[in-house]
């Protein structure tokens, strides 16, 4: 193909003619100070308007190529900044965290060890080992109990907030002065928060005030509990 694209410039890749046959042209490359190739100079007018022609429809197709190249590059990006939060989230995560709960004017810490999971439908569920310790004068106790809970979530960014399904709370504790003893009937007064990594690994969620729990189990009791989960995607 002959490529006339660069005139214009000092030095240029150009062709010669050699032989003009019968149904077939011959040429070599020349590399040369900007000059016509011989045969294109005394080529008729409208055999230098045709290869004229030629150079610059190639330079259009390079020019649809990149252009479009640029537009599929485009369409992801602007995927990810959208859909990507919501898809990011689905999954089961297993999750640690700390906190501490204000009851009855006492303060007790307690830890957490367990699994998220996030349906596809923007609902879920957490299923944990609580530990805790109770400040309770006059020795205090301690113990633990297997928590589970249902939510709904709706995800902006990466922000996520929890809204708890009411009674589905259950609690059965496994050890300590409680043992054997399950709560059944607690109800949250707000949401809670929470955050996905744009690659939805990892999982940040948080609670506290002014989110409490009344626990009707216990004539009514009100806890406010503060605490962090931070937990990573399983696959299995």
């Amino acid at each position: 193909m002959l490529d006339v694209s660069n005139y214009g410039k000092e030095e240029v890749m150009a062709y010669d003619l050699i032989e003009w046959g019968r149904r077939r042209i011959i040429v070599e490359k020349i590399t040369q100070p900007f000059e016509k190739p011989s045969f294109i100079a005394a080529a008729p007018m409208s055999r230098w308007k045709e290869i004229e022609m030629k150079g610059n429809s190639k330079k259009l197709a390079v020019l649809m190529i990149v252009a479009a190249f640029t537009l599929f590059m485009a369409v992801p990006i602007t995927w990810a900044d959208g859909l990507l939060w919501n898809k990011a989230i689905q999954g089961k995560y297993a999750f640690s965290g700390a906190g501490a709960c204000l009851i009855g004017g006492n303060v007790g810490p307690n830890t957490w060890e367990g699994v998220y999971i996030f349906n596809y439908d923007g609902t879920g569920s957490m299923d944990a080992l609580n530990r805790y310790v109770d400040t309770t004068p006059p020795s205090g106790t301690a113990g633990s109990a297997q928590v589970h809970w249902d939510f709904t979530y709706t995800v902006n960014g990466y922000k996520i907030t929890f809204t708890y399904v009411p009674n589905s709370y259950v609690a059965t504790y496994l050890n300590g002065p409680f043992k054997g003893l399950t709560l059944s009937h607690v109800d949250f007064s707000g949401t809670w928060d929470g955050g996905i990594s744009p690659d939805g690994e990892n999982l940040f969620v948080s609670f506290g005030v002014p989110l409490t729990l009344t626990i009707h189990d216990l004539g009514g009791l009100q806890a406010v509990c503060n605490g962090v989960h931070q937990g990573f995607r399983v696959f299995e």
